[in-house]
């Protein structure tokens, strides 16, 4: 004689819920912005001398972050001459209310241009 065990299936509403951790990576081009192909030749001079337009640009990006846990960021600047020597990656974490950042050297061409790859994490 067998024993049967009854089988049950499950949905996801009948699961516990889960802790989801929400990841981004984006591409800030060291805080400036690009809408056309022609403004990579019109709008070169902002990878190399700083733009007041930059600080907007990342004011307004680091609203958009509240939401993730973790943010990757590439073409960041490291605090050189373009970016009026601001580390883009720590001004970010602080406007967004991260706890910690971490930038990686990828360029240096000192003390003009530094791009980094940034990480800031809220744990």
């Amino acid at each position: 004689m067998g024993s049967s065990i009854p089988s049950r299936s499950t949905t996801p509403a009948d699961e516990p819920s889960a802790a989801r951790l929400q990841l981004l990576s984006c591409n800030i081009l060291a805080g400036g912005s690009m809408s056309r192909y022609r403004d990579y030749f019109t709008q070169s001079w902002k990878q190399v001398l700083p733009a007041r337009s930059k600080r907007g640009n990342l004011d307004n990006f680091a609203k958009l972050l509240a939401d993730f846990d973790l943010v990757g960021l590439q073409e960041a600047d490291a605090g050189s001459l373009r970016s009026g020597f601001l580390n883009q990656t720590q001004y970010l974490a602080a406007a967004a209310g991260f706890a910690y950042w971490s930038p990686h050297a990828t360029r240096q061409c000192a003390p003009v241009v530094g791009s980094t790859n940034g990480l800031v994490t809220l744990v």
